[in-house]
C-alpha cells in the first residue's frame, strides 16, 4: 500500500511540475492605423526648405512596416502657400506605435507625438527636417 502511495504521489509532483511553455502573441497594432486619411486640419511650421505660410490640404498613408507589428511607415502630403512656391511637400517616417487602452500612441524614438483613436490620427508638433507638422486626419 505505501509503494502504491509513493508512486501516487510521485505521479502527481511529475504532473505538477511540468509546465506548458505559454507564449503570449504580440497585438498587431499597426493592422487598425494601415490606409489612407484625409487631413482636416493642419498647422505647419518650419523654416526648411523653405517659409511656410500657409497649407491648403493633404493626405497621409499608413503603410506596414515589412512584417513588424509595432510600426508603420507614415508618408504625409501636403499642398503649401509661401512667398517664393506653391506645391506639394512630402515627408516619410516610420513610427513605433505602443498601446493605451483601446487606443494606440505614435512614438518617434522615446517621443510620444500622437494617437490613434476611432479612425482619426491626432499629432502634435511631430518633427521632420527642419519643418514641424500637427494635424487631424480621419481614415477615407
Amino acid at each position: 500500500m505505501q509503494i502504491r502511495l509513493l508512486l501516487l504521489f510521485g505521479f502527481l509532483f511529475t504532473l505538477a511540475s511540468c509546465k506548458k511553455s505559454e507564449t503570449e502573441t504580440q497585438p498587431d497594432l499597426a493592422a487598425n492605423l494601415l490606409g489612407t486619411y484625409t487631413l482636416s486640419s493642419i498647422n505647419v511650421t518650419g523654416t526648411t526648405p523653405i517659409p511656410i505660410t500657409g497649407v491648403n490640404s493633404g493626405t497621409a498613408v499608413a503603410t506596414r512596416n515589412g512584417s513588424a507589428l509595432d510600426q508603420v511607415n507614415f508618408a504625409v502630403t501636403y499642398a503649401v502657400t509661401s512667398p517664393s512656391y506653391n506645391g506639394n511637400f512630402s515627408q516619410n517616417q516610420t513610427v513605433d506605435l505602443k498601446a493605451a487602452g483601446n487606443d494606440v500612441d505614435l512614438y518617434q524614438g522615446t517621443t510620444k507625438f500622437g494617437t490613434y483613436s476611432a479612425n482619426t490620427i491626432t499629432v502634435k508638433d511631430y518633427s521632420v527636417t527642419g519643418i514641424t507638422v500637427s494635424f487631424v486626419a480621419k481614415k477615407q
